[in-house]
């Protein structure tokens, strides 16, 4: 099983032969100096607010496709809840002409159906009233035997 030590193309040799020329070209306090300052600077850095806004740009640089889509997506309701409306004004004219045939209709049948009421009351009123057999005794239905067997 090879193991490959490179790290950045640099191989386990080459950087303990780095290593050894840091030290020799700076002091270890230089380099504890050196190493301080590099991380006061990398902490005033990420505390500036130019890092924060660079942040937050990153951030909504990374999410704008997703929000793009989302607000097509939104778009796209709109457009079909404009649509919704255009037939539901449709639907709502039709059943406003329907309805008022419907009741120009009924008006008319009412008037005919008056008409014939009146011809009907005069045609009455001019005709004697005679009551009807079943109704001149009362006792009619108790003297009977059965349906089929007058008293």
């Amino acid at each position: 099983m090879p193991t490959d030590l490179n790290f950045l193309g640099i191989g386990p040799l080459e950087l303990m032969l780095i290593l050894v020329l840091v030290l020799i070209l700076f002091n270890p306090r230089d380099i504890a100096n050196g190493a301080r300052n590099i991380g006061r600077f990398i902490n005033r850095l990420t505390r500036s607010e130019n890092f924060k806004l660079i942040q937050q740009t990153s951030r909504e640089i990374q999410n704008l496709p997703a929000r793009l889509a989302q607000e097509a997506e939104l778009d796209d309701l709109r457009k079909t809840g404009e649509d919704i409306k255009q037939d539901i004004n449709t639907v709502g004219q039709q059943l406003r002409g329907a309805t008022a045939e419907a009741v120009k209709e009924a008006k008319g049948a009412v008037a005919d159906a008056g008409t014939t009421v009146q011809n009907n009351l005069a045609d009455v009123e001019n005709k004697p009233v005679e009551a009807p057999k079943s109704l001149t005794d009362p006792y009619a239905a108790w003297k009977t035997k059965g349906p089929d067997k007058p008293a």
